[in-house]
């Protein structure tokens, strides 16, 4: 491995830790929301969804333009680590993991945010660098 370089699963994982702390950011803002009753009770779930969206898609998108398995397979590694991990959180905090509906809407719609930031943004192009020599290529 050359100097400088990190390794894909890495980038992956600076993406899960990156959308993991928008996530958490934006649950103590929707938390400060709803205790000064800004925010109805009726309109926590609808802002943890678009939080959980927001996060797993800047995540994803951060995690597929820095590795290089290809956007689609870095943005699914990215959302799915970052659903694992709430999982885990979940399954350690409360001992359980209900299916109500409402966990399995936030994980339909934390894996949509990935293949979406996949396909955000363009080609990503494989530039070569070419050698030069006196201010030509060789």
């Amino acid at each position: 491995m050359s100097k400088g370089k990190k390794q894909p699963a890495v980038r992956c994982g600076q993406g899960v830790l990156l959308s993991l702390g928008i996530y958490v950011l934006c649950l103590m803002l929707i938390a400060l929301l709803a205790v000064q009753d800004i925010l109805p009770e009726n309109g926590w779930f609808p802002a943890v969804a678009i939080s959980a969206v927001v996060a797993s898609f800047m995540g994803s998108w951060w995690g597929a333009y820095q590795s290089p398995w290809g956007r689609l397979p870095a943005a699914l590694a990215v959302a799915g680590g970052m659903l694992i991990v709430l999982f885990a959180a979940g399954a350690g905090i409360w001992q359980c993991v209900q299916w109500n509906g409402r966990n399995g809407i936030l994980a339909v719609l934390i894996l949509a945010a990935g293949v979406l930031a996949a396909m955000a943004g363009g080609s990503k192009k494989n530039k070569k660098i070419h050698a030069t020599h006196r201010g030509r290529r060789l």
